[in-house]
């Protein structure tokens, strides 16, 4: 049986397209299964890590003040 160069072309890109697309769903689970585990890890650390409990502080205006500010400030 003689090889047909048609056939063996067409089977060369199919497998080309099949390894292109193989590649970037490997790429995908990875990344995704990367991503989970620092999620949970994250969550493990928080649960047991306590709360700092920081107070927040008031930021302070640097603008002027204006005569209608001061009036409704009183």
């Amino acid at each position: 049986m003689a090889k047909n160069p048609f056939m063996s072309a067409y089977l060369s890109s199919w497998n080309k397209m099949a390894n292109t697309a193989r590649g970037q769903m490997t790429a995908a689970v990875k990344a995704e299964q990367k991503k989970a585990g620092k999620q949970m890890m994250d969550a493990w650390f928080d649960a047991f890590t306590p709360t700092t409990g920081k107070k927040t502080t008031k930021k302070k205006s640097t603008g002027k003040r204006t005569a209608a500010k001061r009036r409704t400030a009183r």
